[in-house]
């Protein structure tokens, strides 16, 4: 049976299956491990939804907030509340002098702040994605990833595939772990040999049934790729049942 969480949507079912198809028909990632852990990996930053980052300004942990962005270390909690509230302001302060991004006033935090499936951050992230897809207008417009979904379903591939921390081939990995590590890493944008940092060791953990319930689910959407029937009736069922 291929299994499904318990609080998935049709939506999200019928994107999962698409990202699978995608990934083994035009890009030829023919081993389960790896697409289940780049599914994984996309669903732990954006759960398959094509989102631009929001603002903070509803968030009450202010001081989560402080610990996850560097800028805001020398923050008081009360500046910290007062930044939130104007979200071009925070994305600015939080993502300025950083990969390409200008001080505050040139306005690239803002300009170039998470979109897509895996949230691309920053001018440096933009730039690369705009290289490997051939996409160069996306500098100039990175709102193509939320109104183009096959420029961010392309773009958030090939961060996988071409990542500088890809050593062999992504069709080479030989089980779940080294898959998890691996994507784990390309995520975090850093490696500790061939594991990932204990930071996103320990974000895996969190969802290490996640990955294994994707695992089952690209092992057993590529008995369907070639069919033209509805994607849907072999993804498990709403309430977590399965499609036999």
């Amino acid at each position: 049976a291929l299994y499904w969480f318990n609080d998935v949507d049709l939506n999200k079912a019928s994107k999962f299956n698409q990202f699978n198809r995608i990934m083994y028909v035009e890009y030829g990632i023919t081993n389960p491990y790896a697409r289940g852990a780049i599914l994984a990996g996309i669903f732990k930053e954006t759960k398959l939804v094509n989102k631009v980052e929001t603002d903070y300004s509803n968030t009450p942990d202010n001081a989560r907030i402080r610990r996850n962005f560097g800028e805001l270390e020398n923050y008081t909690l009360e500046q910290v509340n007062t930044l939130k509230q104007d979200p071009v302001k925070f994305f600015n302060v939080v993502y300025a002098n950083s990969d390409g991004n200008g001080p505050p006033e040139s306005g690239d935090g803002y300009r170039y702040r998470g979109r897509g499936y895996i949230q691309t951050t920053k001018r440096l992230q933009y730039q690369t994605a705009a290289e490997r897809t051939g996409r160069f207008e996306l500098l100039e417009n990175p709102d193509l990833l939320i109104t183009d979904d096959a420029l961010a379903i392309e773009a958030a591939i090939k961060t996988f595939l071409n990542s500088y921390l890809l050593k062999v081939s992504i069709n080479d990995v030989s089980s779940i772990q080294e898959a998890c590590n691996l994507i784990g890493c390309i995520i975090a944008g850093r490696a500790t040999g061939t594991r990932a940092s204990n930071g996103v060791a320990s974000t895996l953990s969190q969802f290490t049934s996640k990955f294994r319930v994707f695992i089952d689910g690209a092992n057993k959407g590529t008995e369907y790729l070639n069919d033209q029937g509805p994607d849907i009736n072999y993804i498990g069922g709403v309430n977590g049942g399965g499609a036999s």
